[in-house]
Order: C-alpha cells, then structure tokens, then sequence
C-alpha cells in the first residue's frame, strides 16, 4: 500500500447473516442516549457495543481494494490513516440497539479515523462484497449519493474480477431484488457506461457538489453528486443518450430512496442544463 495512506485497521467478531451496502455517519460524543433507529454508531460508547472484526485477511482485502480503486477513481480526497472494522451486532446484554446494517462512518474526518460496519463476519459469503464496497466509501466518505453508490457497485464488481473474487453471490442477490436501491444504480451504472463509455462514467466522483439536506451541526459537509456538471462534460454525442438512460430509471429508483433512503442523495437531471463543467467541488 502507498505509503501515504496509512490504514490500521482494528477488528472481532460475532455471528449474522446480511447482505448487501450501506450509508453513513458523523461520531456524535454528546449522544448518551439509544442511538434512534437510522443512526446506529454516534459515539465512543456506543460503537465498543459492536465487536471488532480480528481477521488479518479482512485488513489485507481492505487495501487491496483500495490499491485497485486508484487507478480507476483515484485517492481517497481527504486523509484515510485508522479504519475500524465492525460487526454490526452488538455484544451480549445490548440487544435493544441496532443490528445487521452496513455503515463508513466517519469518526474524525480530518485525523482519517473511520469505523466501517459490516453485518456478517468473515466466511460468510456477503462479507468480501460488503468490505470492498465500504472501502470504496472512504474514496469520499462525505458523499450521500444514489449515483456514487452505483458507481462503487459497478467498480467493485470490476475489483471483483481483478482480485479473483467471486461476484456471483452478489449478481444472484441484486438478481433476486436484494437491496433494491444498490441493485437498481448498479443497473443504471451499467447502462450509462454502455453508453457513455468506463472512463467517462469513472469521472462522476470529480464532479460533486454540496448535499443540499446536508444535517445541521455536522462538523463537515455531507457531498452529493451534480449531474448535470458532469453530464456536461461528456462528449456532445453522448449526452442525450445518457440523460435519456438515467431518467428510465430514476422513478423507481426514486421511490426506493425517498422512501427507505432519505438521506441520500438523488438529483434528476436537466432537460437542458448547461452549467460550466468543473471538475471537484467547489
């Protein structure tokens, strides 16, 4: 791993069965109380709740996942030095807290300290998939966006392939409607690279903007992807093609997420947008 991007990683483990990606969230240290049901981790306390996945082939794939991501989406755009990883069930005798969910929270965004959530412990065969996707969460943790989970979904398959990993669990699950809001962007993924080729689709993570429900007090802004400056940028030829695409599926995808994903961003793009194409946020 590049020197630069010193990952120490902590782990331990518990049973649980689960499939599939995640979202994220800002440490709270004032939090004191039963974290409410859509934040599972707010604070120190909380998190040794949850036990730590001791597994050193785990922290192995972690940087080999995010090794084979730069080539495609470059560095991680801000500082990644301690990662946690997590079984998200929590020890004997805490029950009434949440369980079974996959998370990149942040927990010190400018010292790079993460904890990473998973729902099921290595061996299990939903566990290299959940890992290489949460890793590609620290690319931009700030990010809550319904394109950049596609797009992960899309370059975590290609990891897949490069790696020697086996993806079919994980095209049987989206097959069988298994997280349908990661199932449908990975299809809308797949679409739009079709049309608009993988080195423009790879491009979506340098076009990003701030997430308008950003939550009030968070010490960072929370980043959404701007569509339209990144379908700007695009070939003249392939940009009908792909505003045409994404709104195939953005009705269904949109009903998924304003309903079980709120938090996540989702923009609809213009008819006729022609905002300059600027790549990074501003």
């Amino acid at each position: 791993m590049n020197a630069s991007l010193l990952l120490v990683v902590t782990l331990a483990i518990s049973g649980g069965p689960g499939a599939g990606p995640p979202r994220h969230h800002v440490d709270d240290k004032k939090s004191t109380k039963k974290p409410p049901g859509r934040r599972p981790a707010l604070s120190k306390r909380w998190r040794r709740a949850y036990p730590a996945i001791e597994d050193p082939a785990a922290r192995a794939l972690l940087g080999r996942a995010l090794r084979a991501a730069r080539p495609r989406l470059g560095s991680p755009r801000t500082p990644v030095r301690d990662v946690a990883l997590r079984l998200s069930h929590p020890r004997p005798g805490r029950s009434a807290l949440r369980r079974g969910f996959r998370l990149t929270e942040i927990n010190d965004l400018g010292r790079g300290a993460f904890t990473i959530y998973l729902s099921v412990p290595p061996g299990d065969p939903a566990f290299e998939g959940q890992l290489v996707h949460e890793a590609l969460h620290l690319l931009e943790p700030r990010l809550r966006d319904v394109y950049f989970e596609g797009l992960i979904t899309l370059v975590s398959e290609k990891i897949f392939a490069e790696l020697g990993l086996d993806w079919r669990p994980w095209k049987d699950h989206f097959a069988r409607d298994g997280d349908p809001l990661y199932a449908r962007a990975f299809e809308m993924m797949k679409e739009l690279e079709e049309i608009a080729g993988e080195r423009a689709v790879l491009t979506l993570l340098d076009f990003t903007a701030r997430h308008d429900a950003a939550e009030a007090g968070a010490p960072y802004d929370t980043l959404r992807i701007d569509v339209d400056r990144w379908i700007v940028s695009l070939p003249a030829a392939a940009r009908s093609g792909v505003r045409a695409a994404i709104m195939r599926h953005f009705s269904r995808i949109e009903a998924i997420r304003s309903r079980k994903h709120p938090d996540c961003a989702f923009a609809r793009p213009s008819p006729a947008a022609q905002p300059e194409a600027r790549s990074r946020s501003e």
